[in-house]
């Protein structure tokens, strides 16, 4: 019987998206763009801050590697806020749907810690969350199962009576491979679907 879900924040709670900022930054100029966020302050950036990194020393790392784009990098860390649009639409309420059907809900999210807090204040379905596990604060990143296992330890939660919500499927399977039902998020809609359909089939 499922109990409890679980949600990444970014993509699924909150709309963060470096393209909110930087589409604007850069003017129309797509190329520069994708390859700044791409090759410049992408993944491996984030990878660092999300491992425990402090924003200001990956910002300083990534300028010496790249001291061409300075401006840009320096924006990215200091104007992080500006990348996120504001709550995904509809979660917040579907959220109090659900406690009020009796479910446990928790976080589980690459983030970096001293962002993360802002967003831990700011925004209203994160919470909601009984319980949140951020990768920065526990020095683990999915889709590793350590950290679907920290989880579960934390709160003392057993898998098969856990849905987890993630809209990158990397992080789906991630959580599958601990015996985590996963759900890859596109949108409130199709989360009602799929939801629906896992809790009825796992009574």
């Amino acid at each position: 019987m499922i109990k409890n879900i679980i949600f990444d924040i970014g993509g699924v709670l909150v709309d963060w998206n470096p393209h909110i900022r930087f589409d604007s930054y850069f003017a129309g100029d797509t190329d520069k763009e994708e390859f700044f966020l791409k090759e410049i302050c992408g993944r491996e950036i984030n990878v660092w801050m999300d491992k425990g990194m402090d924003p200001i020393d990956a910002m300083h790392k990534r300028i010496e590697m790249y001291p061409e784009w300075e401006a840009e990098i320096t924006d990215y860390i200091q104007n992080w806020r500006l990348q996120i649009r504001g709550e995904i639409p509809g979660m917040d309420e579907y959220l109090s749907e659900l406690k009020s059907q009796g479910f446990r809900l928790f976080g589980l999210t690459n983030w970096c810690a001293k962002t993360f807090d802002v967003v831990r204040k700011e925004f209203e379905p994160v919470k909601k969350l009984e319980g949140i596990v951020v990768s920065a604060e526990v020095g683990l990143l999915k889709p590793y199962p350590e950290i679907y296992l920290k989880l579960l330890e934390t709160y003392g939660l057993k898998a098969e009576e856990c849905v987890f919500v993630d809209d990158h499927a990397e992080n789906t399977v991630g959580s599958e491979a601990v015996g985590i039902k996963g759900i890859t998020f596109t949108s409130k809609k199709q989360l009602e679907t799929d939801l629906k359909q896992i809790t009825q089939n796992h009574v």
